[in-house]
Parts: C-alpha cells; structure tokens; sequence
C-alpha cells in the first residue's frame, strides 16, 4: 500500500509539472502544421478531380499517394485529442476534411464512365481548379467554398460526384465557421464515428490479465519481498506499449533501459551514497547520473529506451537518510524491475502476438465482417451514414498498415473501394427483396446472393459471380441497381486476396 501511494504521488507531481512546463514551453498554434498539410492535400485531390473530369482517369498509385497522406496527416492528429480543448476541437474538424476527402479518392477510382467528358465535367472542373487555386495560395479558404458550390451545382446529374464535393465542401466550411455552421445548402452530414480497435482492445486486455495473475503467482508462491516492483513493472509493460506498432520490439529497448537504470542505481546506492554526510548530499550525489539522461536519449543506440533509464534509477534511489537496507535487497529489487520488461516481453510474444500483420489482418476482417453482418441484417440500410463514415475512417487506418507492413497483395484504395461498393450493393439488394412485384427468379436471385455476401470471406469469387447473376435477373425497370450489381461484382472479383486475409 505505501509502494502504491508513494507511486501515486509521483505520478501525479510528474503529470502537473510537465503540464506547467508544456503551457509555458509549447507553441500555442502546434496544429497549424497540420491544418496547412490538409489544405495542401484538398487542393492536389481537387486537381486530381479535376484531371479525371477532363479525361485523365487517376491510376491506383496515384489514388493511393493521395490516400496515404491522408493516412499520415490523421495519425499525426491522434496526439492532440487528448488535449486542450480548442485543440481537440481543431482535432475533430480535420478529422472530418480527411473523411470527405476519402469519399473523394473513392470517386476517382469509381469505374470509369464509358462516356467521353461533357460540356458540364469541363465546367465542374475548371471550377475545382479554381478552387484548387485558392486553396494553393495564401488567399483564406473560404473562397474555395464558392468555387466548390458552383462544381456541386453543375454535378447534379453525377450523384456520386454531388455527394464528396458536398462533402468535401461541408468539412470545410464546419472547420472554418464552427461545426454545424449554417448554410443555405444541403448539408451532407459526416457522424462522429470512428475505427475502434475492439477486437486489439480485448486482446491487449486478455494479455494483461494473463501476464498479471502470472506474476502475481510467482509473488504469492515465492513470497518474495520485492514483489510489488515485479506487479508494477509488468502493468506498466503490458499497457502502456499495447497500442504501439510492434510492442515485443519496443519492450527490447525498455530492457535496455532498464538495465542502464537498474546500473545507475546500484553504482549510487552503493559507491556513491556512502559518502554523504547529511540528507542533501543525496540530492547532489546523484545528479550526475541525473544529468546521464539527456545523453543517453540523445545517442540513436540508446535514445529508445532513455525514459526507462530514467525512471528506473528514480524508482530505486529513494532519498532516504540514513542509509539503510543491504546490497542483497537491493540485487532482489533490482531482479525484480528487470522482470516486469520480461514478463511483458513474453506476454507480447506468445498472447495475441502484437505484430503489424495481424493488425492488418484484424482492421481487414472488421471491414470485411461488417459488410457480411450487414448482408444478414434486413435493417443494415439504416445505420448507412455510420458505417460509410467508420468504413473512410479505417481505409485511413488500412492505408497506413499497408505501407508500414509492405503487403504487396492488398491495396488500401482497391479493397476499401470494393467493400464501399459491396456495402452499397448489400443495401441495394435489402431494398429488392422488400420489393413486391419482383419476379420470382430475381427474388430467390437477390436472397442467394445476399447468403453468398454473407461468406464472401471464404469464397469471393462466389460472391462476385453471383452478383452478375442477379445482375442478368433483374428486370429492365432496375437497371441501376443491376449496374451496380455488377461494379460490386467486378470490385471483389478484382481483390480476392483482400477479402481471402478475412478469413
């Protein structure tokens, strides 16, 4: 209990004082970078439409550099949540940009019209330019609102296009005025809905729990009297690193760390400390090994794991005069904080290994299985709006773990699109089956491909083919729902492997 309360006060002195020092020390307007990022992103994704309208199709490379910086920009904006509040808010407002501007990069890669570019794409175009223009130059943003109204405008024969430039336009304009700014417009609304890592959650906790009432066994069989640093050192471990791309690699400099700190301290303790003759030569006998940490952060090798370092000798050099305690109790104590890393090293290697692959293979599999409870549920159309805006928020986040897992096979703008067009269509073909005059042939059509989207994780290109088969069964009178049967049907046919990872 006195171990717990002493590291409670601690805790607490150390978060007001870096708080102190982070008011007084801190640019008020950090997150300008961030807001100037996205500008600069809206103005090429703008061109890139603008291109596309004048003929100019955007390959996948491209649509995925567009979307890879939008990835980017949205982690670099997770440190600020938990901030001030007009920073949070700031937070909150590009995260919305980001999210039109996914609905954005989806168009680019809708399938191609087979229609050469019209009188109105060359308006519509030339309009996104000008906005682009605005949005390069140190004019305010807010101009770039009248050239987007004028594209909205003329793309109202282009539903898909009418929606991300309204959206796109919506974001902009809450983020500049004030979310739910009013407008003459009609508003198309992103939800506050985000990715949540609910199955990494779970795993994290599992492999606390795990790792805890291992350590916590040890404690009790053993009745080791340094216990608590062996408790503390593993939940410190076993959370705090859980959301970090590759947890097991991370734990190996803490071990690091640890080691220099568990040293550090030792040397004080015994070599060092015996030469002072009141309590305040403590204080000035360690400062040297105080003053260690800078350099040890500072050194590339070494830089990881200088946190641990520090907190390590801190937590075994209480001041306490005179001394007391026997160099056996402290090699104990000391065995004792090295195995909390150890502990956490094997939990994070041998429970739910923590890599980047089956972090992967985990937002794949939440993507794809939305999309399949969504074919099982008659009701999936009315929580649309939710999950189009989680769906744009994990191609984010699918962006960036393809490019830092170097997964070849999947692409994040190809597999986010076709679960955006599978999702559709599985709403498309609810709305069929509610149909009353639907032939008899079309309905038992559209409830067996429903079943076949239902399981497209194990078999894709069952569900792809029959798709074109309710496609070909539709009546004339549904040729827009049968074209998008089969966009839907050429989506996942086009990647297999990203649906085959879901399973």
């Amino acid at each position: 209990m006195t171990l717990a309360s002493d590291r409670l006060a601690t805790v607490l002195l150390g978060v007001v004082i870096a708080m102190v020092v982070g008011l007084i020390f801190t640019p008020q307007r950090a997150e300008g970078v961030a807001a100037a990022r996205v500008r600069n992103l809206s103005a090429r994704l703008l061109r890139a439409m603008a291109r596309d309208l004048g003929g100019q199709a955007a390959d996948d490379q491209a649509a995925q550099a567009l979307l890879a910086e939008a990835a980017l920009i949205d982690e670099s904006l997770e440190p600020q949540a938990p901030g001030s509040p007009p920073s949070r808010k700031e937070a909150r407002a590009l995260g919305r940009v980001l999210a039109a501007q996914v609905s954005a990069i989806v168009w680019l890669r809708r399938p191609a019209p087979e229609t050469a570019p019209s009188a109105r794409a060359s308006t519509i175009a030339a309009a996104l330019k000008e906005a682009a223009a605005v949005l390069e130059s140190s004019q305010p943003a807010a101009g770039a609102l009248v050239w987007l109204e004028k594209a909205a405008d003329e793309a109202a024969g282009d539903p898909a296009l009418r929606d991300a430039l309204l959206g796109l336009e919506t974001a902009i304009r809450d983020r500049l005025n004030g979310e739910g700014s009013p407008t003459h417009r009609p508003r198309q609304a992103y939800p506050g809905v985000l990715h949540r890592d609910w199955v990494g959650a779970r795993e994290a906790g599992i492999r606390s729990l795990a790792v805890m009432l291992l350590m916590g066994a040890v404690w009790i069989i053993t009745g080791w009297s340094t216990g608590p640093y062996l408790m503390l050192g593993a939940a410190v471990m076993t959370s705090v690193f859980s959301s970090m791309d590759f947890p097991a690699r991370t734990i190996g400099y803490v071990f690091r760390g640890t080691l220099l700190g568990v040293a550090g301290a030792l040397i004080c303790r015994w070599l060092v400390w015996p030469l002072a003759a009141q309590p305040v030569d403590l204080i000035f006998l360690a400062m040297p090994f105080l003053l260690i940490g800078p350099f040890v952060m500072a050194h590339r090798r070494t830089g990881e794991g200088a946190f641990d370092y520090n907190m390590h000798l801190l937590l075994l050099l209480p001041p306490a005069f005179p001394l007391t305690g026997s160099l056996s109790h402290s090699l104990a104590t000391a065995l004792a904080v090295i195995a909390g890393p150890s502990a956490a090293w094997l939990g994070y290697r041998f429970i739910y290994p923590a890599t980047m692959s089956r972090r992967l293979d985990t937002l794949i599999r939440m993507m794809v299985r939305e999309v399949q409870t969504m074919a099982e549920s008659p009701g999936a159309a009315a929580r649309r709006d939710t999950w189009r805006a989680r769906l744009q928020h994990r191609m984010l986040r699918l962006s960036r773990w393809v490019e830092k897992t170097g997964d070849r096979e999947i692409s994040a703008v190809g597999g986010g699109l076709a679960i955006l067009i599978l999702g559709q269509a599985t709403m498309e073909l609810h709305s069929l089956a509610r149909t009353p005059a639907l032939p008899a042939d079309a309905a038992r059509a559209v409830r067996r491909t429903l079943d076949s989207i239902g399981a497209v994780e194990r078999d894709p290109d069952a569900a792809a083919a029959a798709l074109t088969r309710t496609a070909d069964a539709l009546p004339t009178r549904h040729a827009d729902a049968a074209r998008l049967l089969l966009d839907a049907a050429a989506a996942v046919a086009s990647h297999p492997a990203f649906f085959r990872k879901a399973a």
